[in-house]
């Protein structure tokens, strides 16, 4: 587990800085330069990858005991935001410029099961890693751990999601409508990564509880399942670690993720769907 940092920084601002990092040279080093918060992680055993930096602000990769977290240090050098900053539209702005650290190859993602050879659910041995595309996605979404909602045969859906992500949360009603009507399946695949400790702590009761899609579904609705025990077993942490690698290996960094099949082939989008509008439009999904 990650050792608790202090979330300070305003979204506006946080924007504004990741905008910046965007046109910055990206450099992936498992360095401890001399800044208190970095020398902080390191002891506490956390393993970090320097993604970009410009001027004094700096964003890190870091992983420990196979769960991953991102860090951005503030000029001080003594304090860190942890987790994954949005905008104001639920643009994925870290995973952004995680994906080019990705794409510049400077940065090594783990390996991912493939669909292919998973059942039930459940993912298998990890397999190479590969260029993705949405397709390539798609089908190794079927090889994660899901909470399914909505009959069988329906279109699926596929939704990564995080317990304490706020536009998951904004979301869910009107994707939970369309499966309660049978117009879709909705697979919900739960990540941990983006409130750290909290993240982890909500994801364990969840899975823990004897109906963990009851509990998911309870947990969004702003109903907290309490922790049967401190400690998660060890499936509980298959499921959360074998989740984290399909997410670390296609670079996708932050909660909502949407992958859908639709008449104009595979679909992918992050952040809550809106219309020309600007109005939340889950209709995309029937499209």
């Amino acid at each position: 587990m990650f050792p608790p940092v202090r979330r300070i920084l305003p979204v506006a601002t946080a924007l504004s800085f990741l905008l910046a990092f965007a046109e910055a040279a990206i450099a992936a080093t498992d360095v401890t330069p001399d800044v208190p918060i970095i020398a902080f992680l390191k002891k506490k055993g956390v393993s970090l990858n320097l993604l970009g930096k410009n001027g004094d602000i700096s964003v890190w990769m870091g992983e420990r005991e196979g769960q991953m977290q991102y860090f951005t240090v503030l000029p001080d050098g003594h304090r860190a935001v942890s987790g994954i900053l949005f905008d104001d539209s639920g643009r994925d702005l870290t995973g952004e410029f995680l994906a080019k650290a990705a794409n510049a190859g400077q940065i090594h993602l783990p390996s991912m099961p493939t669909a292919a050879a998973a059942t039930n659910g459940s993912a298998a041995a990890p397999a190479a890693v590969k260029p993705a595309n949405i397709d390539e996605i798609l089908r190794a979404a079927a090889g994660t751990h899901w909470l399914s909602y909505g009959p069988s045969g329906a279109p699926v859906i596929y939704m990564m999601a995080d317990p304490e992500c706020i536009f998951c949360r904004t979301v869910w009603p009107q994707v939970i409508s369309l499966a309660t009507d049978k117009k879709i399946e909705l697979r919900v695949i739960p990540v941990a990564f983006i409130h750290g400790d909290e993240s982890m702590a909500a994801l364990t009761a969840i899975l823990s509880a004897p109906s963990p899609a009851k509990a998911w579904a309870l947990s969004e609705d702003g109903i907290r399942t309490q922790p049967s025990s401190s400690n998660a077993t060890d499936a509980v942490r298959g499921i959360i670690n074998d989740n984290h690698l399909f997410a670390s290996h296609y670079g996708l960094a932050a909660t909502p993720v949407f992958l859908w099949s639709s008449a104009d082939g595979p679909k992918m989008q992050t952040g809550i769907p809106k219309s020309a509008d600007g109005a939340t439009d889950v209709g995309i999904f029937l499209r």
